[in-house]
């Protein structure tokens, strides 16, 4: 008898991970090492996040299971934001607190699919997505959008791979891990795909911050109707950078909160009163903190597409970017990703991730992610990336 199933055993394993241990084995720890692997940000969280989190340590209750859904004071102040944000109207009866978007998506796939049934998602796609679904036993359909089109949303396509069995579209806003923004029009078309043959869009809105249009980001949330046939994900990792905190919030109709807190209950039951503390925190007092950030961000972004347009590469072109993540493509196919990756590690002590880990045809892609990358170090990273030949 086999002691693992077949479906685990065929879920590739997480790529920073693995990329991670890869990187202890070939990196030079005696120089300067450039981490573009993973979007962690390489700043603080706002001091009043972290006095929260010390206040809440004076409450006898801190350690102590909490609401399902997430204490009331959060799921409104959650309400607020979004009110404030987007045009639709989103009651703290919409809301539930969850341990992170990845947790989300994965508590999300049992209330809307069963083993056997299919989701769409989109390639290049965010590759837990795809895990998720594998470990659920849900077919994901992938279909794989055009580079040389800016990653453009391919409606026919999308609507001619809807079945019988399709139960969701995963559409995610702005894009891990090509970083690009989608429009409201193109939100709303995808949406409206959706309802009108009753498939539901998971829209994955944890950049929604670093979004272009920001403060007026694209969302599903814009649309009057979004609880009919949409949930939308967000996270406070990369807004207030807490990633280690895990935690976050759907929005969605009542009845589905409803079904989703059976889930959750039986999963991690309740978020940690600390980690909501320090969300609750950062949506009361971090707004100019958290707008400080994003020109820093998006600043960030646009000196590495300065820098790079400058340096002449002929190697990689940049096919699109965003805040948090620029995607290339390579011309060489004499090697792909994971072993350019792994050349990029020996000889120039830098880490990216390979584009195979993003789905069907991305052989000759890497994803940088800008996050971690200092404002200082720039110059470094694109110089590295020039003197690429292979």
């Amino acid at each position: 008898m086999d002691r693992f199933t077949q479906k685990i055993e065929d879920v590739f394993f997480p790529p920073i991970v693995k990329f991670k241990a890869e990187a202890a084995k070939r990196l030079d720890y005696s120089k300067p090492i450039l981490n573009l692997n993973q979007a962690i940000p390489n700043y603080q969280p706002p001091v009043v996040i972290k006095e929260a989190i010390k206040n809440e340590l004076d409450n006898p209750s801190f350690c102590f299971y909490t609401f399902d859904e997430g204490v009331p004071q959060l799921r409104e102040a959650v309400s607020d934001s979004l009110n404030s944000t987007y045009e639709t109207k989103v009651k703290p009866g919409n809301i539930c607190v969850v341990p992170g978007a990845n947790n989300a998506f994965f508590s999300i796939l049992p209330v809307i699919a069963s083993a056997g049934d299919e989701v769409i998602i989109l390639t290049p796609f965010y590759f837990n997505h795809y895990m998720s679904l594998k470990i659920a036993g849900i077919t994901p359909v992938e279909i794989v959008l055009d580079p040389e089109n800016g990653f453009s949303l391919p409606y026919d396509k999308i609507i001619s791979a809807v079945t019988e069995k399709t139960k969701a579209l995963v559409f995610v806003n702005p894009s891990n891990p090509t970083g690009r923004s989608y429009s409201q029009v193109e939100v709303d078309t995808l949406y409206q795909i959706c309802r009108k043959r009753k498939v539901y869009l998971i829209s994955d809105e944890v950049y929604s911050c670093f979004h272009d249009s920001y403060p007026a980001p694209a969302s599903v949330l814009n649309n009057p109707s979004f609880p009919d046939f949409s949930v939308c994900i967000n996270s406070y990792s990369k807004t207030f950078s807490i990633t280690g905190l895990r935690v976050g919030f759907i929005a969605a109709s009542e009845d589905f909160i409803h079904h989703f807190t059976k889930v959750q209950d039986s999963n991690v039951v309740c978020v940690s009163t600390l980690s909501q503390a320090a969300a609750l925190a950062g949506l009361k007092y971090g707004k100019e903190w958290l707008e400080e950030k994003i020109i820093f961000s998006r600043e960030k972004k646009d000196k590495f597409l300065k820098y790079f347009r400058e340096s002449g590469s002929t190697f990689f072109s940049i096919v699109s970017s965003g805040s948090f993540f620029v995607y290339l493509n390579f011309k060489d196919r004499s090697i792909k990703a994971p072993q350019l990756c792994y050349s990029m590690m020996e000889t120039e002590n830098l880490v990216t991730l390979p584009g195979e880990y993003f789905g069907s045809g991305q052989d000759y892609a890497i994803r940088l992610a800008l996050g971690n990358l200092h404002e200082h170090e720039i110059a470094p990273a694109v110089e590295k990336l020039a003197r690429i030949k292979v």
